[in-house]
């Protein structure tokens, strides 16, 4: 079972596409890719992924907006070669949740496939 993020003082998920600067070294980029991960925990996934604006994708979760916009301007000054090409934030205390994220639901699905 997935914790109840509002439980653990989680109000915001955001869910970045990152468009990748390709000029840069990609030994130089890669090293300071992965400080910029380990220092920031609240990154609870980060990969490579394609759309027709971008290259990367994270998800990272945030106590409040402030929250929020802090790690994104340290973001932005921390690896300036990746440029943020949209977000979405979804919020745990006013969006319309149907479906909270569960493994609970993942597993029927598994379940349901299998049959």
């Amino acid at each position: 079972m997935i914790p109840d993020m509002t439980k653990l003082g989680i109000e915001i998920v955001a869910i970045t596409r990152v468009a990748l600067e390709h000029q840069i070294d990609p030994e130089e980029r890669m090293r300071k890719s992965r400080e910029f991960v380990e220092k920031h925990p609240n990154l609870i996934f980060v990969s490579s992924g394609r759309s027709t604006s971008s290259d990367r994708v994270t998800i990272s979760v945030h106590k409040s907006y402030s929250d929020y916009a802090k790690f994104m301007r340290e973001a932005k000054a921390e690896v300036p070669e990746y440029h943020m090409a949209d977000t979405v934030l979804l919020s745990y205390r006013s969006d319309i949740i149907l479906r909270p994220l569960s493994f609970k639901t993942l597993a029927d699905y598994l379940k349901k496939e299998k049959s």
